[in-house]
Parts: structure tokens; C-alpha cells; sequence
């Protein structure tokens, strides 16, 4: 059953968030990202301060008017908010209650509840070319192709890059979001350098058991029952059935 818990962890809508992110943007009526989603919401923007504006919450910061109607994500940094949360006295629970009703109202505006499920930002692969300083950068970016503009994350030069050789492609593949936290879990764990190295070592595991003609275990490994395999080839720093040989060959896991 859907409740406040759903907004934990959204994002603004600026920055990757869902359409139910709506409830954590601004007022300004010039933002082509809130206008994007009162579109496909099809709610004019007078309609959507007019919401927000019935579910009013002012704190009085310096003289100044904080209305958490128009606060954003917890997950983005911003010290009004905070003020004007611990002014109120709420915790971060009654917040995101507060903000939930808010998204409540917007729903029962709209006749398609699956539209929120969409997003306006996303996220995509890039390569750059920098013509002024001659080199190449690869990365990934936020953006909206229709609305024509990508903010470059976390860029790296490819001729620093090991990783990224002349023989190496870009793959994007479908996974579903359990699978990709607990990519997120290893990496935070630092069992893993990144999601990337991650899923080279599943691609190498699924190659190697297909080239030895295992068919039993690789069948196991798509139903993901080969997890406690994986963890002991992360700890001992080798894949289960290569020996001591391809512990001073074979790649090499932080523990």
C-alpha cells in the first residue's frame, strides 16, 4: 500500500526524481523541468501552486518566509529547510507525511496515476570531446534529450582510464532496481571499484562457464543462485573453481 515511505530516497525533480518529486519543487514558473510535468500531468501551473498554497507550512527564518510546500528533497542539501523544519518542530517523517498529503492532492487531480511513475531527468552514458585541450572524456550525465540539455557527471579522460581501451564498448542493459542496490551495497562496501566492474566480473563468470560447457551452473547463476559463490570468489580474491595458479593471474577483488 502506497504511503509517505515511497518519497524516501526521491530525488529532486530536477535531479532524476520521479513525477511524484513534484511535491519537492519550487514555485518558479520559468523552469522548463516543472513545466514538463505539469504537461504530462496536465495541470496548468496556476493549478499547481494553487495546491501547494492550500497545504501551506511557513516558518519565519530572519524575517524571512520559508513555505515547505515549495522545500525540496531530502536528499539535496538545503540548510532553509532545515532551519524551518527544526522551527516547526518536525522530523524528517512528519516532512515527508506532510509532503505525501500534498502528493495526494496532485493524484486526485489527475486521471492517469502511472504518469508519475515517469521521469523527466535521466540518466545516460556520454562522451565528450574537449577540442581545446585534445582529449576525450566519457561519463554519465543528467538530462532531458527533448528538452534539449545534459549536465555531465562524474567525467574521466579515457587515456587515463585503464579500464577503457580501444577494445572496450559501451553495453547498456535492463536490470531490475533490487539488483542494482545491491550493486550500489558492494561498491559502498568497497568490494568493488564501480557498478561497471561489477558487471564484468558477472559477464566473465557467465563467458567462462558457457566456454567449459557448463550448462548446470550457468543455469543456476541467471536464477541467481550462485550469490554465495560470487561472495566467496570476492573474499578469497578468485572465482570458485580456479585454483591457486589464478590467484596470482586472475583479477584481483578489495576485501
Amino acid at each position: 500500500m502506497a504511503d509517505y515511505r515511497d518519497l524516501l530516497g526521491e530525488p529532486d525533480l530536477c535531479r532524476g526524481g520521479s513525477i511524484n518529486s513534484i511535491v519537492f519543487c519550487c514555485n518558479k514558473p520559468d523552469c522548463p523541468v516543472l513545466k514538463h510535468a505539469l504537461n504530462k500531468l496536465g495541470i496548468s501551473y496556476e493549478e499547481y501552486v494553487k495546491i501547494k498554497k492550500e497545504e501551506s507550512q511557513i516558518a519565519i527564518l530572519d524575517f524571512q518566509e520559508v513555505d515547505l510546500a515549495f522545500s525540496r528533497s531530502l536528499e539535496t542539501r538545503d540548510e532553509s529547510r532545515d532551519l524551518a523544519l527544526k522551527k516547526l518542530e518536525w522530523t524528517t517523517t512528519n516532512y515527508l507525511v506532510y509532503k505525501y498529503n500534498i502528493l495526494k492532492r496532485f493524484k486526485r487531480a489527475v486521471s492517469n496515476e502511472e504518469v508519475f511513475k515517469e521521469k523527466i531527468i535521466r540518466l545516460f552514458p556520454i562522451f565528450l570531446v574537449d577540442l581545446n585541450e585534445g582529449k576525450t572524456l566519457y561519463g554519465m550525465a543528467l538530462g532531458n534529450i527533448e528538452l534539449g540539455f545534459l549536465i555531465p557527471k562524474e567525467l574521466r579522460d579515457v587515456e587515463k582510464d585503464e579500464t577503457l581501451t580501444r577494445d572496450n564498448v559501451f553495453v547498456g542493459v535492463r536490470i531490475p532496481k533490487s539488483m542494482l542496490k545491491q550493486m550500489d551495497d558492494m561498491v559502498s562496501k568497497k568490494l568493488f571499484e564501480s557498478r561497471s566492474e561489477i558487471a564484468r566480473v558477472g559477464l566473465s563468470m557467465v563467458l567462462r562457464f558457457a566456454n567449459e560447457g557448463n550448462v548446470d551452473r550457468l543455469i543456476a547463476l541467471s536464477k541467481g543462485q550462485l550469490s554465495l559463490q560470487l561472495h566467496d570468489s570476492i573474499k578469497h580474491g578468485q572465482t570458485s573453481e580456479e585454483g591457486e595458479h589464478s590467484k596470482s593471474s586472475g583479477p584481483k577483488y578489495r576485501k
